[in-house]
């Protein structure tokens, strides 16, 4: 069974990003978009970053580091110098470069049948919420 984020946390990251002027994208039932996404788009339209819910969670789930991906052209390797945030590297690829259909709007590079993204870890909620307040004025 894949272990994924619990609603608890699910509701404090929507609570910080709402604050922070970021709107999450909803299905027409209402729920998240894509069940492995939290996907917020930001105020003026322009952004969109994807909080992975199954990447980062022991069995208990307990948060061990949040990955946030965006589109390639708004990383920011300064972002990487945040308390508690560094580059989100690929197993796979040795690359910060990661694949999923859910990343919409994203390029899809060779290699890929899916949409790409590169990707932060921020270890804790204060890391990510420091995180998406800069990352809304990329």
């Amino acid at each position: 069974m894949t272990v994924k984020m619990p609603n608890s946390v699910r509701s404090e990251i929507v609570t910080n990003s709402l604050s922070d002027k970021w709107a999450v994208m909803l299905n027409l039932a209402g729920a998240d978009r894509f069940d492995k996404l939290i996907t917020l788009k930001s105020e003026d339209n322009r952004r969109t970053i994807y909080i992975d819910k199954v990447t980062g969670f022991s069995k208990s789930g307990a948060v061990r580091k949040f990955k946030v991906a965006v589109h390639p052209s708004d990383y920011r390797i300064e972002h990487e110098a945040l308390p508690g945030v560094s580059a989100a590297i690929s197993q796979l690829s040795r690359k910060n470069l990661h694949s999923h259909s859910g990343y919409q709007g994203c390029p899809k590079y060779a290699k890929h049948n899916e949409p790409c993204a590169m990707a932060y870890n921020a270890v804790d909620m204060e890391s990510l919420k420091l995180l998406i307040e800069k990352l809304n004025c990329v």
